[in-house]
């Protein structure tokens, strides 16, 4: 596919249409890999959000690059600081100003979040995690991982087609 040479390898924007779906306003459990998540999500009546799912809930209707706004900003997500310094975990929902456009708390920062592309064994985590910097932070951030992986920035959250 196609990107944009100002953006590294991010995609560019393309429309998708999604069906509709609920899901969670803040993640969850921490240091778990892909089978622990989505055996969570499924003992809870939800499932894993896919790729696609999570990035929409993220950038919100205008398609922002960060849950906030189209420019990085230290300090309204728990990411790495100004000056590129790691932070640690916080409690969901802890960063206040770290809401996307649809009320969802952390999609940035705090902890990589495990989502669905069925694509093969290794998975994506969206958001970057507490010790992200700005590139790293972006609503269309991806790093695959082996359904396997967990460390102390990978969670979750969950998602739910509507009853």
């Amino acid at each position: 596919s196609a990107t944009d040479p100002l953006r590294g390898n991010e995609p560019l924007l393309q429309q998708i249409s999604l069906s509709m779906y609920c899901i969670d306003r803040i993640e969850s459990s921490v240091s778990v890999s892909f089978s622990q998540a989505e055996a969570s999500c499924k003992k809870q009546g939800k499932r894993l959000c896919t790729t696609q799912e999570w990035e929409k809930a993220c950038k919100g209707p205008s398609s922002n690059r960060f849950p906030y706004g189209s420019e990085f900003d230290a300090s309204k997500c728990n990411t790495a600081d100004e000056n590129g310094t790691k932070r640690t975990a916080a409690k969901s929902g802890e960063f206040k100003k770290c809401r996307s456009p649809y009320g969802l708390f952390d999609m940035s920062g705090n902890y990589s979040e495990w989502t669905v592309d069925g694509t093969d064994n290794n998975q994506p985590l969206k958001g970057g995690d507490f010790s992200s910097e700005d590139y790293d932070a972006r609503c269309a951030s991806v790093k695959k991982r082996a359904k396997t992986y967990k460390d102390a920035g990978s969670g979750f959250r969950c998602c739910k087609n509507p009853e």
